[in-house]
């Protein structure tokens, strides 16, 4: 399924599949048929690939942020105000949310 985004119409905005050349992502797993390639493992400086048509970078993949909220198994009780959502109760796990 293909979105139009930044007179883009394909997957991703430099085209029709991920490469490790392209995006800093979990690259041992495959997009569509490129091969396999070995992960970074770590986040890279912004603008080691190429920007989107809005001049973005790191649009895909390297996007990983450690939370300071703990671990919950699902959102029904997430705070509305934008603070942390901290529990003495629970597990003291904290959370790395992202996109890649």
């Amino acid at each position: 399924m293909s979105t139009q985004r930044a007179d883009t119409t394909t997957p991703f905005y430099f085209g029709e599949t991920i490469t490790s050349k392209l995006a800093n992502y979990a690259s041992g797993y495959t997009y569509r048929k490129e091969k396999k390639d070995k992960s970074l493992g770590n986040t890279t400086p912004v603008g080691k690939f190429p920007p989107n048509q809005f001049g973005l970078y790191d649009m895909h993949g390297n996007v990983w942020e450690w939370c300071l909220d703990h671990w919950h198994s699902d959102y029904t009780k997430i705070p509305d105000d934008g603070s942390a959502w901290l529990n003495n109760h629970e597990n003291l796990y904290h959370v790395r949310r992202g996109g890649s």
